[in-house]
């Protein structure tokens, strides 16, 4: 989790002075008007002329905060180095509602933890924030947020929660898993005494949850209605000591790719034996219909299709036994639907595959449950490499699984050289490099890899998060750094390598930075695809790495990926430290949009605070940014806040800025008077407002008067006479009398 600590406010820093930063913006955009490409207006216009950033906005954006203003004096949380995936925020699909977390607690709760967890929604009249956290007793010790990793419905109106503290009135003291309904404020145990509970994974409306208990020691749990099932079973109810999803040995921590490890409609459920020293560990099996009768089985094949049925997905197709053994598959991901499903495996699973001789190297493997065929997507038919394909991981794959991106040192394709990346699993030594490839599937066939672009060693931590570990990584696209669009066309990744000519080495410290590359697969790869978006276009030096929303901890069960892409691939996201237009003139972290080739700043660019990138909504109208400076005259303080960077969005302010043109209206604002005094006069006067100016006739100089004469001593002037005054009482009669 990333915590900013503010620096203390300054004159500078104010939302009137920070205004004249906007001047080169809008100095080129009268350049471009009087040239000819005068842009319409947009229909929130007015609303824009009121913030005093939102011009300099591309798309008719205009900002709002979503966040409430009065926050107890805390910040929302960050995502970044060091943070966990219940730190992370996630957009609804329609960009009405978002979730995130702070450690603070505000917006009515019910209870306080650690992590408070809040949802953030929009109406006609702005955004309203409700905390979500459930009643929590003092004498509970868990200070963990209790929603799992960013289980809820597309809308947020859904999510499902850890409690330790009994939510209904079927559930016993201890930890139990609840589905919570946001709106209502109601729960439905999940799990009744299931001790330490962990989501991994679910269908898309929560109807069906997938868990175990005690951290992954315990059965694989399938929760369907009110009723529990089995997951990890053989057809012929033999248990199977199961992990969901992938299975990885690190350091001796076992872990797991969890990514569509449960498929959208919760049917499928994919998982790997974990029992060591058994004839099946390390396999990897998928469960059909986990709630349904086992079906009738003819030798080993189910013949009733909706009922449950286990299927091993990593079963050799060879005619000849492997050689060196069984070898462990590892599970790095699926289709939504899950019927297709992607492993990698130094096992040589069908007849034209080749894992080297002493089965030393990965290959790729695909398997369609529809028809049953496997196949090797990284048949390696170059001589010079011995080990064959020698494939290091999955980047990620499209939600139907027709597009595939990955990572290997075999030379697949023309343009690629041989890799030495999985010569060094645990470091990156100078001048390693390994080989991104995409492989689509047509309807009929899948097409031979084609080669995008040479990798870095160093790039490793962002497409295997965790890094490689004799040749087996804990990465996948459920922690990668990586981002895809739905169909799986356009893809966004990070690399230190230079690919596009660009001198990105950093201008303070001398070390390549990374920056960010999208690649469009309907397009042949060339100098131009794919694209440096953050590279910046002055030619300058970058001062720091870009990034794309990213989350460290690997071994999380990460249920959900941050929208770096609009759907369509048109718009990415990304942060970056390099001023990459004009008015980016605050050397800070700023939040920025590339669109039809053009770089478009969505954060102010002139604050003294960092702007991070959240989520944004499928359409990419709705960008989500964290940030402590002021965007809205509304946000009177420095902590950080929500705001959406909105398509013909915003809403009327109170107070419009003036134009920063002199240095008067570049002044501060004047301090504002502390709420104990109350409202001024002003601001309560219930009336008729101010009256018209009235035309007056010149007023006639009177004479003046004469002075008049003093009076003698011992008399005074009263009704403008002189008369005698009286005796002044003792002052020892004075003192008693103020006694």
């Amino acid at each position: 989790m990333t915590i900013i600590s503010p620096p203390a406010p300054t004159v500078r820093h104010s939302v009137l002075a920070v205004l004249c930063a906007l001047a080169g913006a809008l100095t080129f955009a009268d350049t471009a008007a009087q040239a000819g490409s005068v842009p319409e207006p947009c229909p929130n216009e007015q609303l824009r002329t009121e913030q005093p950033f939102a011009l300099a906005l591309p798309d008719c954006r205009a900002y709002e905060m979503v966040s409430p203003v009065n926050k107890n004096d805390n910040d929302i949380l960050l995502p970044g180095p060091g943070g966990e995936a219940e730190d992370l925020a996630r957009a609804s699909v329609s960009g009405e509602a978002i979730t995130y977390v702070s450690f603070g607690s505000f917006a009515e709760p019910v209870g306080a933890r650690f992590l408070s967890r809040y949802v953030s929604r929009r109406d006609a009249g702005g955004w309203s924030t409700q905390n979500i956290t459930p009643p929590y007793s003092s004498h509970s010790t868990n200070l963990a947020s209790p929603y799992e990793t960013l289980v809820f419905t597309p809308e947020l109106s859904m999510g499902v929660v850890r409690n330790e503290d009994p939510l209904t009135s079927d559930a016993t003291a201890g930890e139990n898993l609840y589905l919570a309904d946001i709106a209502s404020g109601s729960y439905q145990l999940v799990g009744h005494g299931v001790k330490e509970a962990e989501v991994q994974g679910a269908s898309t409306d929560l109807s069906h949850i997938v868990f175990t208990d005690e951290r992954g020691k315990g059965p694989l749990y399938e929760w369907v209605g009110g009723q529990l099932s089995v997951v990890d079973v053989a057809n012929d109810g033999t248990p199977i000591a199961a992990q969901a999803g992938g299975l990885t040995t690190v350091a001796g921590f076992t872990t797991a790719d969890r990514w569509h490890a449960v498929s959208d409609d919760g049917l499928r459920v994919f998982f790997t034996n974990n029992e060591e020293h058994t004839a099946d560990y390390g396999q990897l099996y998928v469960r059909e219909n986990p709630e349904q009768p086992q079906s009738p089985l003819n030798g080993e094949e189910c013949t009733v299709s909706s009922d449950a049925c286990t299927v091993e997905v990593s079963a050799s197709q060879r005619t000849t036994a492997d050689s060196h053994g069984p070898q462990r598959a590892e599970y790095l991901g699926a289709s939504v639907n899950g019927s297709k499903v992607f492993f990698d495996s130094r096992a040589e699973l069908t007849e034209d595959a080749n894992t080297g001789s002493e089965d030393n190297a990965a290959n790729l493997y695909e398997y369609d449950l529809e028809s049953g065929v496997l196949t090797d997507l990284t048949v390696d038919t170059n001589a010079g490499d011995l080990e064959g394909a020698a494939v290091l991981g999955l980047v990620t794959a499209g939600e139907d699984g027709s597009y595939v991106y990955y990572v290997a040192d075999g030379v697949l394709a023309p343009g690629a050289a041989p890799g030495n990346c999985a010569a060094h699993p645990n470091e990156s030594p100078p001048g390693a490099t390994c080989n991104l490839y995409v492989q689509h599937y047509n309807g009929t066939e899948w097409t031979p890899p084609a080669f995008i672009a040479t990798l870095a060693g160093g790039d490793s931590e962002d497409w295997l998060k965790a890094g490689l570990i004799a040749g087996f990584g804990i990465g996948g696209p459920a922690n990668n750094t990586a981002r895809i669009t739905p169909h799986g066309t356009h893809l966004a990744f990070l690399s230190e390598k230079s690919l596009t000519g660009y001198d990105n080495t950093d201008a303070n410290t001398g070390k390549a930075d990374q920056e960010v590359f999208s690649y469009d697969a309907t397009q042949p790869a060339s100098p131009d695809n794919p694209v440096c978006v953050s590279c910046n276009p002055s030619g300058a030096r970058p001062v720091g790495p870009s990034r794309l929303s990213e989350i460290e901890n690997a071994a999380s069960p990460f249920y959900y990926t941050p929208r770096n892409f609009s759907e369509d691939g048109s718009r990415l996201f990304f942060d970056s430290r390099d001023a990459l237009v004009p008015h980016a003139s605050n050397g800070r972290q700023n939040v920025y949009e590339y669109e039809d080739g053009h770089v478009h700043l969505i954060s102010d660019g002139a604050g003294s605070y960092d702007s991070s990138f959240l989520d944004a909504s499928p359409s990419g109208d709705d960008v989500f940014i964290a940030t402590a400076d002021q965007l809205l005259p509304q946000d009177m303080d420095f902590r950080i806040d929500v705001y959406d960077a909105r398509v013909d969005g915003g809403f009327p302010v109170s107070v419009s800025p003036p134009a920063c043109d002199n240095g008067d209206s570049c002044k501060p604002p004047v301090t504002p008077q502390p709420a104990i005094f109350g409202a001024p006069a002003s601001a309560t006067f219930s009336g008729a407002g101010n009256l018209a100016p009235v035309a007056v006739e010149p007023a006639v100089k009177a004479k003046a008067k004469p002075k008049p004469k003093p009076c003698k001593k011992g008399f005074a002037k009263k009704h403008g006479k002189c008369v005698k005054q009286k005796a002044k009482r003792s002052s020892t009669h004075s003192k008693k009398a103020r006694k």
